[in-house]
């Protein structure tokens, strides 16, 4: 079972990159701020520092998260496949 902390972690990171996305529909990145993306989540400026140091970081760890879940994907659905041809 998760604990609260996990959670809540978990929540605060996907509230600041909901706001990076969403600031993105008005701002190229390079001009967001840590300080739009803490309004947007209606936290203090230090706490989204907590999460990341720059607005790519939070995209860069979306997408690695991303790339890593697609690969162990396709290595079940390989393996899946490779264990129903031996029965």
């Amino acid at each position: 079972m998760e604990n609260s902390n996990y959670r809540n972690a978990k929540r605060r990171q996907n509230d600041i990159l909901n706001a990076v996305i969403d600031l993105l529909k008005c701002y190229p990145l390079e001009k967001i701020t840590i300080s739009q993306i803490a309004r947007q989540c209606h936290i203090n400026r230090k706490t989204c520092y907590l999460y990341i140091s720059e607005p790519t970081d939070i995209l860069c760890n979306y997408l690695t998260q991303k790339i890593i879940t697609e690969i162990e994907d396709t290595i079940n659905h390989c393996q899946i496949h490779e264990g129903s041809g031996n029965l």
